[in-house]
């Protein structure tokens, strides 16, 4: 024992460093990329800064041509600026970029430059060459040559006039030059600064991860490997103790045996000298018994023989009354084809003890040495007795009708009124046919296909004929029966019955092999598996209809005895047909005739629609839900594990997140198949066995909807997240805000020195923290175009899964 508690103290050492060394990567993984992005989203700001300034460059530049001006030299940045960008580089490019948004709205709104724009100089320079026109021609002096030199004069008038307005309008455009080209150097200035600062800084936030992941391993190795050597010191102690002890617990062992033998020996003497006494006292006793019993007898013999007497007049009366009941119940339960209770038919609540085949009739005269010739025996029952042939159910429900081919015909008749009897005294969808007809190619059962109409599954897609077809069908009953048998009885259950008491709603059906003209079509390997069908069948609740024909030789290997065994027989020889089971053999026997091809028609309708009513199965929420005294009562410390609905007679079937790789699910099928309900089950559930400190809920539903809006709309106290009209930048919300409760979880645990959420509630029982469950119906609308939502969808669920395991975060995608 010592030996093995070092050897697991050694194991549960080294486990405990695996998960502390996990624990460790873990959280370094999970932020480890932080640096990098908050490096790449300044990256990304500054980039966008400096392409808004060369953008207000690029227009500051068109609008300064259009001014007709030459741009002014830019200025460098000033001592107090640059002294403002070293201590606060990011803000102060921020409203550096607003103030050059300002100076460029400025400069475009300039006045007095405006008037230098284009050709609209063109209008006041043609206005003065207008003037000096007008004037020659007031002074009556229309020489061209006059002319020219009054329009000359005029433009000189106009260079004098807008010279000095140019001069003055070059200095607006450099004054207005001067706030922007200070604010893009500030903005330049800023940036380089900025991002040389972040760079500083994820380097340094990477050194801090890696220093931090070391120190925690270090820490580790130094708790948990010293564990191992300390156990085998112990141990050592230990062992040199019990060596030392050893002989003096065999000295005093073999002193106690000395004195108990010396004891036994003493009081065995005393016990023979008082067993001589009893003995001799006990054979005078037995003498007085001896004349005592010899008396008794003799009363005893006459009183018994009016026993015998009273028993046989009561058995036969009492018989005989048994037998006309048990003959009426027949007649009730299993009337004549032509009876109007078919036309009445209702269906049945529960399976009968027996189906009828046909009559019986018993001589009493024929029982082997008649009746009894002393007249105090005698009775006024008849001495000819009518009764019902049949076959128990389920225990004993299989059976073989073996005829000649002069009697095939009434052999088939009686098959099909078998059929027709179980279909009509079994509940219905209780009892489903497999038919093999090789030889009437499905001719001698083709009424029974009506049933397939109403409810497919009753007796298959068709009659089997061929050869393969048999074999295949064969292969599936017997799987399932394997299945039925290490699925469903295993060793709980003796039979199907009993499985079935117990399953209620979910009770498996029986099954029945018809076959026809029995082995046409069937070769060594279908004859191998009918014969285990026959021998395990009836316990899976499997039983097997067959006519035999003679004429055909048996597949090699195959042994009547296999049927004979397991099946009740009828048979026909010298021209009548007997009732084959034991002490019937001799009785005459009169099979029902068959039912009508109508009757069997309207019966298949009449059944495969009671079946289809009675095979509509609900499991209520009852049957997984907590007693009210159970509400709130589970703890999700160690896993998260719900009930989904009943698996088999006893069981639930469960759903555990949680432990070893079983962390997520995800629930597949068609449309209408149920997932959403699954989902509902599993939420429900979860929030009526868990308090909201246990667990919590993000549920998010792109079916508009539909699915999650009653937990907000009752205010489930689990639900963190609800979203009731979901699109997909809400769902990748979501993500994000898990995202962040992983990162900030691994910088809790990591500050506790805890590696899962066990350990986390162990040492701080008074600070709550749920397991999350994050619930997406319809995901794949995440995915439905190929743009920047579903590329970080697809990151933030591909961490939530790797590494949700460690902090308590499951994730189940319907």
């Amino acid at each position: 024992r010592i030996r093995r508690k070092v050897i697991s103290n050694q194991e549960a050492a080294a486990t405990a460093l695996e998960e502390a060394v996990w624990l460790a990567e873990s959280v370094f993984e999970a932020s480890e990329g932080r640096p990098r992005e908050t490096f790449e989203k300044l990256r990304t700001e500054l980039g966008i800064g400096l392409d808004d300034l060369e953008e207000l460059e690029k227009k500051m530049r068109i609008e300064t041509r259009r001014y007709r001006q030459p741009r002014p030299r830019p200025l460098d940045l000033g001592e107090k600026s640059r002294s403002e960008v070293e201590l606060a580089p990011l803000p102060v490019l921020r409203q550096a970029v607003i103030d050059a948004r300002d100076a460029a709205e400025r400069f475009r709104k300039l006045r007095l430059p405006r008037f230098f724009r284009g050709p609209i100089l063109v209008l006041p320079a043609a206005a003065f060459a207008g003037l000096g026109l007008i004037g020659a021609q007031v002074f009556a002096d229309t020489e061209p040559r006059t002319l020219g030199i009054a329009a000359g004069i005029g433009l000189l008038v106009f260079l004098a006039v807008f010279s000095p307005l140019y001069v003055v309008a070059r200095r607006e455009v450099v004054a207005a030059w001067r706030p922007f080209d200070e604010a893009a150097a500030r903005i330049r200035a800023s940036a380089t600064l900025a991002e040389e600062a972040a760079a500083v800084a994820r380097a340094e936030g990477e050194r801090t991860l890696l220093r931090t992941r070391d120190e925690e391993l270090e820490q580790a190795r130094h708790r948990y490997e010293p564990v191992g050597d300390l156990a085998r010191e112990k141990a050592r102690v230990r062992l040199e103790e019990i060596d030392r002890r050893v002989p003096l617990n065999l000295a005093r062992v073999d002193q106690t045996r000395d004195e108990a033998v010396e004891s036994a020996e003493a009081e065995n003497r005393g016990i023979h000298e008082a067993a001589k006494e009893k003995g001799r006292i006990e054979t005078d006793a037995e003498a007085t018994r001896h004349a005592q019993a010899s008396a008794r007898i003799l009363a005893e013999a006459a009183e018994r023989w009016q026993t015998l007497e009273n028993g046989w007049l009561t058995g036969v009366r009492d018989g005989s009354r048994n037998l006309s009941a048990r003959q009426d119940a027949m007649s009730t339960s299993f009337p004549p084809f032509t009876d109007s209770w078919w036309s009445d038919w209702t269906p049945a609540t529960e399976a009968p003890p027996a189906i009828r085949l046909g009559g019986l009739r018993f001589d009493r005269n024929s029982i082997a040495g008649g009746l009894p010739a002393d007249p105090r025996l005698e009775t006024e029952v008849p001495e000819v007795l009518d009764l019902p042939a049949t076959i128990s159910f389920p225990g004993r429900a299989s059976l073989q009708i073996d005829v000649d081919p002069i009697h095939r015909e009434r052999g088939l008749d009686l098959l099909r009124a078998t059929m027709l009897r179980i279909l009509a005294t079994v509940p219905p969808g209780k009892a489903r046919f497999t038919i093999l007809d090789p030889v009437g190619l499905g001719q001698n059962f083709a009424g029974f296909m009506h049933l397939e109409d109403e409810l497919p599954g009753l007796v298959g897609d068709r009659i089997w004929t061929e050869p393969r077809q048999v074999e295949k069908k064969l292969v599936d009953i017997t799987e399932h029966m394997e299945t039925v048998i290490q699925k469903y009885l295993r060793n709980e259950f003796p039979s199907i019955d009993a499985y079935n008491e117990a399953a209620g709603e979910i009770a498996e059906p029986y099954r029945f092999l018809v076959i026809a003209d029995f082995p046409a079509n069937f070769n060594e390997e279908s004859a191998r598996r009918l014969a285990s069908i026959l021998q395990s069948g009836p316990r899976c609740g499997v039983f097997t209809l067959v006519l035999r024909d003679r004429r055909l030789e048996l597949p090699e290997k195959f042994d009547l005895e296999d049927i004979d065994r397991h099946a009740v027989s009828i048979r026909s020889a010298e021209g009548r047909i007997s009732f084959d089971a034991e002490g019937l053999g001799d009785l005459r026997f009169e099979p029902d005739p068959g039912p009508s091809d109508d009757l069997l028609i309207e019966m298949s309708h009449a059944v495969g629609r009671a079946a289809r009513e009675a095979g509509k199965v609900e499991v209520p929420f009852e049957t997984i839900a907590p007693k009210d005294e159970e509400f709130w009562t589970r703890s999700t410390t160690a896993n998260l594990h719900v009930a989904l609905g009943r698996a088999g007679a006893t069981r639930l079937q469960e759903i555990v997140l949680g432990v070893g790789t079983a962390q997520h699910a995800l629930v597949a099928g068609k449309t209408g198949s149920g997932k959403s309900t699954l989902l509902h089950a599993i939420v429900t559930n979860l929030a009526c066995w868990h308090d909201p400190d246990e667990i919590e809920f993000h549920l998010v539903d792109f079916k508009k909807g539909v699915e999650f809006k009653t937990y907000a709309t009752h205010r489930l106290p689990h639900a963190r997240s609800v979203a009731v009209e979901s699109d997909r930048e809400f769902g990748l919300s979501v993500l994000q805000g898990l995202d962040e409760d992983l990162s900030a979880r691994g910088e809790r645990f990591r500050a506790a020195g805890v590696q899962d959420l066990a350990g986390w509630r162990k040492k701080q029982p008074d600070d709550p923290m749920p397991r999350i469950l994050l619930v997406i119906d319809e995901f794949q609308e995440l995915f439905v175009d190929d743009d920047k939502v579903s590329q970080d969808a697809s990151l933030l669920l591909d961490r939530l899964v790797r590494q949700g395991r460690a902090f308590g975060m499951h994730v189940l995608l319907g």
